[in-house]
């Protein structure tokens, strides 16, 4: 009866595995300029520029625009629309005194990376070698705005390798190499994959699309700090 030989691996293979990982945690404080409170309540009666009632407006033949401002210079809450009432759940309240730079917060900064690489090795024999690599990283980091607004970074790869090499004779020796590569990279808004921002806001003709693109759109406000995100990624 024949005894199997099993396999030996002592001198024959060799390996090695190492894991990186690197946290930091900062802040930084943002300084906005965001309207008076009344303001964002249709409240304007502290201010000297009329608003009048759109309903009311109208172009005579020699190209005047009249219109009735509203009484008081307050818009009734009734007819702001649901829309703008909504996107205020992304805006804030002024805290500090003064028309601009009258509210300030800590904005964190996380970031986060990850790798790890393992290798083998075998001596197959005195003429062959083979190598064997897998390598992996994680790396992400966000810059939160003023609300839920702001940038993320995601980046992650794998690679795989392996080679072989032959001595085929004295004189000539053959190196076989195959590896595969996927790298993902990603620079987009903070509620990508979270929150459909858009679809919530139910503005007509716009949806929210792709959940790497989810985000609040971009709303420019004159003299003050506007509301959404500043990129629609992902680049």
């Amino acid at each position: 009866m024949r005894i199997p030989k099993f396999f030996n691996g002592k001198d024959k293979l060799f390996f090695m595995g190492n894991y990186e990982s690197f946290r930091k945690r900062g802040s930084n404080s943002g300084l906005f300029s965001l309207a008076p409170a009344a303001f964002q309540t249709g409240d304007f009666s502290s201010s000297s520029k009329l608003i009048y009632d759109p309903l009311t407006r109208a172009t005579l033949p020699d190209g005047t625009l009249t219109g009735s401002p509203f009484l008081g210079n307050i818009i009734p809450i009734t007819r702001v629309h649901s829309t703008s009432q909504k996107l205020l759940e992304f805006y804030r309240k002024p805290a500090l005194a003064g028309v601009t730079n009258n509210f300030t917060q800590a904005l964190s900064r996380p970031q986060n990376r990850d790798q790890f690489i393992l290798r083998l090795d075998y001596v197959e024999s005195a003429k062959s070698t083979w190598t064997g690599r897998y390598s992996w990283a994680d790396e992400n980091e966000s810059t939160p705005g003023l609300t839920q607004d702001g940038g993320k970074l995601i980046t992650n790869l794998e690679q795989y390798m392996g080679s072989n090499t032959r001595i085929l004779s004295p004189s000539v020796v053959n190196e076989t190499r195959f590896g595969y590569t996927r790298f993902y990279n990603s620079v987009g808004t903070l509620l990508a994959f979270q929150r459909d921002v858009v679809d919530e806001l139910n503005i007509p003709g716009l949806k929210g699309g792709d959940p790497v693109s989810w985000g609040i759109p971009a709303v420019g406000i004159a003299n003050y700090t506007g509301i959404g995100d500043s990129t629609d990624g992902p680049f």
